[in-house]
């Protein structure tokens, strides 16, 4: 999972609608809502105190429950000379390896938006579906995270910080994960919608992540 800024708009829309179409390829449109509802955080959570590494485990095996990956074990770790947010070792067995450069617990939908990607590699791979370009990849897989339940917390983690640089001075940073604009993930998430009969506006707990899914929406 990528950290940075990606463009707005909707350059990448041919490679998202032939994700689409190849998740389709083993995924009946029909089966969307009864087989990958939409995610809901549980209500009953762990604590942080308890161990923050253990508390992203637990984020980590809901999230492979959510995928149908049971009977997983995960092994999470923090590696701050990773170049991306996050990386998953791919393998065909039930122990995973996650390393995240740096964990942030003030932003908790992100931390699940960003292992719903990652695990979406292993979900991906189990179908054998993938592209062979790297970065078309990486949009399968922020695409399929989205088309699959997880699209809220892929919108909700886009958020526009804005700090004092001077005493009349400020400066706001926009703050993105992932391989596709905000625009694009609203696309994805308002064709999912349209299949499964939902509205996930008022999900969406960031501006940013709002004026995407309603651009999306518009262009969907």
């Amino acid at each position: 999972m990528n950290y940075g800024s990606i463009p707005l708009g909707f350059d990448r829309l041919s490679i998202i609608r032939r994700a689409i179409w190849t998740l389709h390829s083993r995924i009946k449109a029909g089966d969307l809502q009864t087989d990958w509802p939409t995610f809901h955080i549980p209500s009953e959570t762990p604590s942080i105190s308890d161990g923050d590494i253990l508390y992203v485990q637990w984020i980590a095996k809901k999230v492979a429950q959510h995928y149908r990956l049971n009977n997983t074990t995960f092994i999470v770790s923090r590696n701050p000379r990773l170049d991306s947010a996050a990386q998953v070792e791919v393998r065909r067995t039930n122990e995973i390896f996650v390393e995240f450069k740096k964990l942030d617990f003030r932003y908790q939908t992100e931390i699940w938006a960003i292992m719903a990607h990652e695990i979406a590699h292993i979900f991906l791979n189990r179908l054998n579906l993938g592209f062979l370009d790297r970065l078309e990849n990486e949009i399968l897989t922020d695409t399929a995270s989205i088309y699959l339940g997880f699209g809220t917390y892929f919108l909700s983690a886009l958020r526009d910080e804005v700090s004092q640089v001077s005493h009349s001075g400020y400066k706001t940073t926009s703050h993105r994960i992932g391989y596709i604009s905000a625009d694009e993930a609203g696309y994805v998430l308002s064709r999912r919608d349209r299949l499964v009969g939902e509205n996930s506006s008022s999900a969406i707990s960031s501006t940013p992540g709002q004026n995407g899914y309603e651009s999306g929406t518009r262009r969907f």
